[in-house]
């Protein structure tokens, strides 16, 4: 008994691998190991797929083939970020799946029926895996090459990425998904909000906050709980609490500053964090902003893009 992996990712909407080629074989780092490589549907070439294929087979267990699986998203993921793509590497759900009675046809010519699925899915091998799916029309803009180099860097140490760079990653190729400027600023300005850190405060910013929570805290005691009083100074105290760190703010503005001298485009980065995440208030708060968003949006991009990309090593706690 073996086990095997299929994982289906999604390019957007006119972002394509320029290859006539419609298959490739790659040699990557353990556990992933030897993975096939194809174009979506079955004979499409590279620059026609708008969803790729990526297989792998002969796993001793379930588990190897799920780890060897979820490394490859992550390596997806970072190759990804570094030729400047969007890869939507999904949220392994099902998006359809054939009959029974189709399954057990295709299986007597020793074909294996799999669901639909946008993402990962592992399986015991009991024949040749396949799918049944439709695909859309493409164009070329993306070289297939600098893609497979990209992912054989990345895969060393794959299976170790924090999650929360892999999240910053896949709200990155989000955002290429997204048409609307707005739904585009907010998405990476989560991205950036993702990959900070709220420092804790100190001095007398920090003794200001704990005499502001012992005073609401006395104030309480005047109250039962329950009352309308009482739930708001709770909720006070909550918000007290949340400013014993600094602001999400400050944390994106320190991160766009770390390891970046130059300015992104004509900006500097953390003044490109800075107005962004205004922007971002601005559209939660009001659903509009006086930030000029088409301006904006490319600084903002390259910036999230490279903290993706650059900010120390994979293996990371």
């Amino acid at each position: 008994m073996t086990f095997g992996f299929w994982l289906a990712v999604v390019l957007p909407h006119g972002e394509r691998l320029g290859s006539d080629e419609q298959v490739q074989e790659l040699e990557l780092a353990p556990p992933i190991g030897r993975a096939t490589f194809r174009a979506s549907p079955h004979g499409a070439s590279f620059k026609d797929a708008e969803r790729l294929v990526f297989t792998g087979a002969g796993y001793e267990t379930f588990e190897a083939a799920e780890r060897a699986g979820r490394a490859l998203k992550n390596a997806i993921r970072l190759a990804a970020v570094d030729v400047g793509k969007a890869v939507d590497v999904g949220q392994d759900l099902v998006r359809g799946r054939p009959g029974q009675v189709v399954i057990d046809r295709a299986a007597q010519d020793g074909a294996q029926l799999l669901p639909d699925v946008h993402g990962l899915q592992v399986y015991e091998e009991t024949g040749t895996p396949m799918v049944i799916s439709i695909q859309a029309e493409a164009r070329v803009i993306a070289p297939l090459a600098n893609f497979i180099d990209a992912l054989n860097d990345r895969s060393s140490g794959a299976v170790c990425i924090n999650p929360k760079r892999a999240l910053a990653c896949d709200l990155f190729a989000q955002s290429r998904f997204e048409f609307l400027q707005k739904s585009r600023h907010l998405t990476l300005v989560t991205a950036l909000e993702v990959l900070s850190e709220r420092q804790v405060r100190s001095g007398a910013a920090a003794q200001l906050v704990e005499d502001f929570r012992k005073a609401i805290k006395y104030a309480a005691r005047e109250y039962e709980p329950g009352t309308a009083e009482r739930r708001q100074l709770d909720s006070l105290l909550g918000a007290a609490n949340d400013l014993r760190r600094e602001s999400i703010s400050s944390a994106i503005q320190r991160l766009a500053s770390s390891g970046f001298s130059e300015s992104t485009g004509e900006m500097q980065p953390t003044e490109v964090a800075r107005m962004s995440y205004q922007a971002r208030s601005d559209l939660v708060h009001s659903g509009a902003t006086d930030q000029n968003l088409t301006e904006l949006l490319g600084p903002l991009e390259r910036l999230v893009h490279r903290l993706c990309a650059t900010p120390g090593p994979i293996a990371e706690t």
